[in-house]
């Protein structure tokens, strides 16, 4: 039987400050166990036009169990942000998906973390 795997970010990954840097985290599930990967996980970071902000196969840091992070310098534009993660778990290579949005003020977008 295999296992479902997941990814939930941090809450305060969701909404960034501009011109600060951040730290993005997410956990990775299987079940309701957070889990490492099998081997290292890597970042993608693209913007809401499809640049790239952070170049495929950038190392992120395992922080604790099945918890990675990303350290983002500060962004000057205000921009929504896609962040893939990928790696090995399971033996099987999987990719996750999650997102951020800069702003002049984390309490000023209360609609995007209601996402």
């Amino acid at each position: 039987m295999s296992m479902a795997y997941f990814a939930k970010e941090s809450a305060d990954s969701r909404l960034l400050l501009r011109n600060s840097a951040e730290i993005l985290s997410v956990t990775f599930y299987s079940g309701e166990t957070a889990t490492d990967a099998d081997g290292s996980v890597t970042v993608e970071i693209t913007d809401e036009a499809g640049a790239t902000v952070v170049a495929s196969g950038t190392a992120s840091t395992s922080s604790a169990s099945g918890v990675y992070t990303y350290s983002l310098a500060g962004q000057t534009d205000l921009k929504a942000l896609t962040i893939t993660w990928s790696g090995i778990w399971g033996s099987s290579t999987m990719s996750f998906v999650t997102a951020a949005e800069e702003s002049e003020d984390k309490n000023d977008n209360e609609e995007f973390l209601d996402a």
